[in-house]
């Protein structure tokens, strides 16, 4: 899956550095694919998000939730958006938001939704 990350240079209270490190770390333990030319360091919100919509990734990376209060609705209509503090998903769209803690959980999620009332492991098995 690719992703994109977001970092506010007015809400990064460790340091800018420190926020796009745990956006690495992150990316990493979830196996997602995050290049250096999409991690975006923004003092304009509103820009960055026309941009968004074009950039064709699956999940947004932010720091924590602030980074993207009152923009969270807008950018999950794009894609998913997860956060390194607490390490969260707010799915696409309107779904409850759940804790990411293991690589593949947000698979597992996904291949549940799709496969409707069938169990995880039966929609598997086929």
């Amino acid at each position: 899956m690719r992703a994109i990350a977001i970092v506010r240079q007015d809400h990064s209270g460790k340091g800018v550095q420190a926020e796009v490190d745990s956006l690495h770390t992150l990316a990493r333990r979830m196996r997602l694919e995050l290049s250096a030319r999409d991690i975006h360091i923004a003092g304009d919100l509103a820009v960055l998000l026309a941009h968004l919509s074009s950039a064709k990734s699956d999940v947004v990376l932010v720091p924590s939730e602030r980074h993207l209060r009152g923009w969270m609705d807008t950018v999950r209509r794009i894609a998913d958006v997860w956060t390194a503090e607490p390490p969260m998903c707010w799915p696409r769209g309107s779904g409850r938001p759940y804790s990411i803690t293991r690589p593949g959980r947000h698979l597992e999620g996904d291949l549940h939704q799709r496969a409707g009332s069938e169990s995880y492991d039966e929609w598997r098995g086929r």
